[in-house]
């Protein structure tokens, strides 16, 4: 029966819809649980429990279908990456966890017309632990690949980036743990929307500081997301990318409005109502749009080369994780809306690790490898002092095809340390070649001729 879905949405067309049916299921989860209280009676209706009942089914499904989509081709990258192999089964015992726990509340509401907090606590405490663990590894990951390498500053943006994003992903969820535990074991249709009184949350303070952290978390991966793109952007004009990523800043910006003491926000109950809708919603928009940057980039590669696979991947995480880490359980309401969300945490976090980490290894391997053909082309004196010959005689071609092979099999060696395929090709290792020579030759001849 899965191996039948998940050729039903094998093909592009059908995978892009079932993301857009799966990301509006989650936003609608999303905007639920943030107001619950204004719409308590009709979420305890037939329609209501029918909408909880699909978007749990949804979200189910979802997670197992991205996990296959992710791993469908890098079963060789899975097995030479012990990185992204501990991530993948890290990931899937999360979500088998998580799916059980979502079956368990299901039945609990139609057999028995009530769940335990217990469940809540276990979503929210998997993706407070295991989501923190898994992006503040990822983050040192990126530094100590930066601090090794030193030639790629997207590994050293990213690093700090996740490594903040963990921070704060841990404050929230814990904060909404403690929050949690002073609730009803179990809850019933009839139990009112209280939200807990956070001023006695010991993580009052560090929640204080949450959106200031969180907005430089943002900030750096933004950054480090240009100096990605930008290195595959040949066909792409760079000034619409930049726009792209300002504009998902500025999206951003507008959520936090209130948050930065730059607009005041009415605390009327009908204007809260529809400023959490708009708050989800903008959210929601500015992970689309930071996705849609990837996606765009990845859609102007060759079909053949990895890393349009891998920014697709990235793509997916982050307009999902950008949607999920919004869903918050606190107010329980019943049914409990926002579970789906949370325990789609995982999978978003795994999309977005798995997709970068392939990327931007990727480019730092591209980018040592064109530091070896620049200098195996600038040693080759002999070629360059006599480039017209060479072009006549078949040395330049003699000299490209020696410079290839080496280059090759210094390819191969980070292939076998990184698990990640380049996405150098012979006919790039001849161009990049010949733009040095190029450079070279330049810059000779305006030392003979300072007046050129």
């Amino acid at each position: 029966m899965n191996k039948f879905f998940f050729n039903l949405f094998s093909e592009t067309k059908n995978f892009y819809f079932f993301i857009v049916i799966l990301n509006v299921s989650l936003v609608i989860d999303v905007a639920i649980c943030t107001s619950p209280e204004f719409i308590s009676e009709n979420i305890k209706s037939p329609f209501g429990l029918f909408g909880f009942i699909l978007i749990t089914v949804i979200s189910i499904y979802g997670q197992i279908y991205l996990t296959k989509f992710t791993e469908k081709n890098d079963k060789e990258t899975l097995f030479k990456s012990k990185y992204l192999f501990i991530l993948s089964k890290t990931n899937k015992i999360a979500c088998y966890i998580l799916i059980l726990n979502l079956i368990v509340v299901v039945l609990s509401i139609i057999l028995f017309s009530t769940f335990s907090i217990i469940n809540l606590l276990i979503a929210n405490n998997i993706s407070c632990f295991i989501g923190s663990f898994i992006l503040g590894l990822f983050g040192l990951k990126f530094i100590l690949w930066f601090k090794e390498r030193k030639n790629s500053y997207n590994l050293l943006f990213y690093g700090l980036g996740f490594i903040f994003f963990s921070f704060c992903n841990f404050i929230i969820f814990m904060s909404d743990t403690f929050l949690l535990i002073e609730k009803p074991l179990l809850i019933t249709p009839n139990m009112p929307i209280i939200y807990p009184d956070i001023d006695d949350n010991i993580f009052d303070i560090l929640t204080n500081y949450w959106s200031y952290l969180q907005t430089i978390s943002f900030i750096m991966l933004l950054i480090a997301s240009y100096l990605l793109l930008y290195h595959y952007t040949e066909k792409i004009n760079k000034y619409k990318l930049i726009f792209g990523l300002v504009l998902v800043f500025i999206v951003y910006m507008s959520t936090n409005l209130n948050t930065f003491h730059i607009m005041e926000i009415s605390i009327h109950e009908e204007d809260l109502f529809y400023y959490y809708i708009f708050q989800s919603l903008i959210n929601t928009l500015g992970g689309i749009i930071f996705g849609y940057s990837f996606w765009k980039v990845a859609n102007k590669l060759d079909k053949n080369n990895p890393i349009r696979r891998f920014l697709i991947i990235s793509a997916n995480g982050i307009i999902l994780i950008y949607t999920v880490t919004q869903a918050t359980v606190i107010a329980t309401p019943f049914p409990p809306y926002g579970i789906s969300s949370l325990s789609f945490i995982i999978v978003s976090i795994y999309l977005l690790n798995f997709g970068l980490y392939a990327s931007a290894i990727s480019l730092s391997n591209d980018i040592q490898l064109r530091g070896k053909i620049r200098s195996l082309t600038i040693k080759n004196t002999s070629l360059l002092g006599n480039i017209g010959q060479a072009h006549m005689t078949g040395e330049l071609q003699k000299a490209i095809d020696n410079v290839k092979h080496i280059v090759k099999k210094e390819e191969q060696e980070l292939e076998e340390k990184t698990g990640i395929e380049s996405s150098f090709t012979e006919e790039k290792v001849q161009d990049y070649m010949e733009q040095v020579i190029q450079e070279v030759m330049s810059a000779r001849m305006k030392k003979n001729n300072p007046n050129i």
